[in-house]
C-alpha cells in the first residue's frame, strides 16, 4: 500500500513527501536525481527495502523541485543544490524533524554532503551508496568514465527515458533480464 503523500513549502515550491515508520531515529532517503514517492512503492525492491528501513525509524522520502509530484520548475530555472537541500529542510521542518540520518544513492550524494555540511547539527549520520565526486575519468578518478564517453552515455539516458532499457542500463543492467521487473521500474 502507498504512504500518503504529504507537501512542504520550500519558498513558492511544494515538495511531496511520505513519512513512513515511527522508529526512534529520523531517515532520509534520497535515492537519485530523479524520484517519485508514490512510484517507488510499485517497484518491488525498492519496496521492500523503503518498508526495511522503515522498521527501524521514521523513514522520510521526498521528490526534490522538479521532479516527481512536487512542483516542477522550467528548464530556465532548474534547481541548484543549494535549493534541493532547501527543499529537503524544508520536508525536515514539516515533520518537525530536528537531527536525521541521511541515506543516499549515487545520484543524491553531493546534495547529501552539502546538507550534511550545511547543517551538520541536524545531521546524525551520513550514508552514501555508491557516491561519486564526477562521473569523469581524470589522473585522480582513475574509475571514472573516459570524457569522451559520456556524450554517447547521456544521449543513452536521453534517447531511452521511460522504457525498460533507458536507465536501467546504466544503473541496474542484471534486472533487465526480468521483463516484469524491467517494466515496473521503467513506471
Amino acid at each position: 500500500m502507498t504512504p500518503v503523500t504529504r507537501y512542504a513549502r520550500s519558498g513558492d515550491i511544494h515538495i511531496a513527501y511520505q513519512a513512513i515508520g515511527d522508529g526512534p531515529l529520523d531517515l532520509v532517503y534520497v535515492d537519485q536525481w530523479f524520484s517519485n514517492v508514490d512510484a517507488m512503492w510499485d517497484f518491488p525492491p525498492l519496496a521492500r527495502v523503503l518498508t526495511q528501513l522503515s522498521s527501524f525509524s521514521r523513514l522520510l522520502v521526498l521528490d526534490k523541485r522538479g521532479t516527481g509530484l512536487s512542483d516542477p520548475v522550467s528548464v530556465d530555472a532548474l534547481p541548484n543544490i543549494e535549493e534541493w537541500i532547501d527543499d529537503l529542510r524544508a520536508v525536515l521542518d514539516g515533520v518537525g524533524s530536528s537531527r536525521t540520518a541521511l541515506l543516499s544513492g549515487t545520484g543524491a550524494s553531493l546534495m547529501a554532503l552539502v546538507f550534511a555540511a550545511t547543517y551538520p547539527k541536524r545531521t546524525s549520520a551520513l550514508v552514501m551508496v555508491d557516491p561519486s565526486a564526477r562521473l569523469a575519468w581524470a589522473p585522480d578518478n582513475p574509475w571514472g568514465r573516459r570524457p569522451e564517453l559520456l556524450p554517447g552515455d547521456l544521449e543513452g539516458l536521453r534517447a531511452g527515458w521511460g522504457t525498460a532499457g533507458g536507465t536501467m542500463k546504466y544503473m541496474g543492467a542484471g534486472l533487465l533480464q526480468d521483463q516484469v521487473l524491467a517494466d515496473q521500474y521503467s513506471r
